[in-house]
C-alpha cells in the first residue's frame, strides 16, 4: 500500500483534544458540514430536536460565517486544524482507482473527498466522553440516544454494516477486499478514548491517496487490525436504496438522489 510521500502536516494538526471553550460532557451528538452542505443544517436540526435533547456539537468543515453563528446558537462549534486542501488530490490519486471511485458514487466525488477525509479528525475533537455521529444527510425520525450503548465494547466503537448488495458492488469495484466487511460511517457510536478512532486518523494521513473516502479507510483499518466493533442496527442507518422501512429511526439519504429528496422535504417546510 502506498503512502502519501508529499503530505506535509505540522505536529499540532495531530493533537487530539477538545476545544478549550468546551467542558467535557458525558454524552452528545456530532454533525458537521462545509459551506456546500450547510443548507441541510436547519433541516437536520428540526428533525433531531423534535425527538432528542442530547447536546450537539457542530464540526466546521468550512462553513460560512452565518452558518457558524447559527450553529453556536444551537450548540457548540468545533474547528479542526487540518486544511482540507491536504486532501484535494485528484491529480495525485492512483489513476487505476479513480475510475472505480467515480463509478461507485452518483455525483462528483472529488469535492466531497476533501470533507470525507477530514471526518476522523473532527470526531477526535469531540467534547463528549461518548458520542453519536450522524452525517448531515441523515433524517432523524425518533430517539437516537440508544445508539450510545454500541460504544460500550473493548474498543469503544460501533457502526452499521452495509447491505450485502452494497458490499458486493464495492468488492467488484475493488473498494473492499474479498474477506473485508463493509461498514457505513454515516452513523457512528464511539468513545473519545477509542483506539480505533486514533488509528483511523493515523491511517487517513497515510492512505488517503489510495482510498476514496473516510469510510473506506475505516473499513480497511478494522479489517487489517482484526478489530471487533459493535454493529449498530440498520434501523439507525437505513438507506432508501435498500427499500422502504417503516421501522427506520434514521434514514440516510445518500448520494445525489438523496440530496434531491432532502431538498424536496426542505421546500415543503417553507412558508411564503
Amino acid at each position: 500500500m502506498k503512502q502519501a510521500s508529499n503530505l506535509v502536516l505540522s505536529a499540532p494538526a495531530l493533537k487530539r483534544s477538545a476545544p478549550s471553550s468546551l467542558s467535557l460532557k458525558k454524552d452528545g451528538v456530532l454533525v458537521g458540514c462545509d459551506q456546500n452542505q450547510e443548507w441541510m443544517l436547519k433541516w437536520w436540526w428540526n428533525n433531531y430536536s423534535t425527538f432528542n435533547t442530547l447536546p450537539v456539537a457542530f464540526i466546521d468543515f468550512g462553513m460560512s460565517k452565518s452558518a457558524k453563528l447559527w450553529c453556536k446558537s444551537k450548540g457548540s462549534l468545533i474547528s479542526i486544524s487540518i486544511d482540507k486542501k491536504h486532501f484535494d488530490t485528484e491529480e495525485r490519486s492512483n489513476p487505476s482507482l479513480k475510475k472505480n471511485w467515480e463509478a461507485s458514487y452518483s455525483g462528483s466525488v472529488w469535492p466531497l473527498r476533501k470533507i470525507w477525509h477530514l471526518k476522523a479528525f473532527g470526531l477526535a475533537k469531540t467534547p463528549f466522553l461518548r458520542s453519536i455521529w450522524t452525517d448531515i444527510d441523515c433524517e432523524i425520525l425518533g430517539n437516537i440516544e440508544p445508539i450510545l450503548e454500541f460504544s460500550e465494547n473493548s474498543i469503544g466503537f460501533g457502526v452499521a454494516e452495509e447491505s450485502e448488495r452494497s458490499q458486493n458492488a464495492n468488492r467488484k469495484l475493488q473498494l473492499l477486499k474479498p474477506e473485508e466487511i463493509g461498514y457505513n460511517s454515516g452513523v457512528l457510536a464511539f468513545k473519545k478514548t477509542s483506539p480505533l478512532l486514533a488509528k483511523w486518523t493515523e491511517n487517513t494521513l497515510k492512505w488517503h491517496l489510495e482510498f476514496m473516502g473516510d469510510q473506506d479507510i475505516l473499513n480497511r483499518t478494522i479489517f487489517l487490525e482484526k478489530l471487533s466493533v459493535s454493529k449498530i442496527p440498520n434501523i439507525y442507518n437505513w438507506r432508501m436504496t435498500d427499500g422502504e422501512n417503516q421501522s427506520a429511526i434514521i434514514i440516510h439519504w445518500v448520494a445525489e438522489r438523496g440530496k434531491q429528496e432532502i431538498f424536496s422535504k426542505f421546500l415543503k417546510t417553507l412558508t411564503f
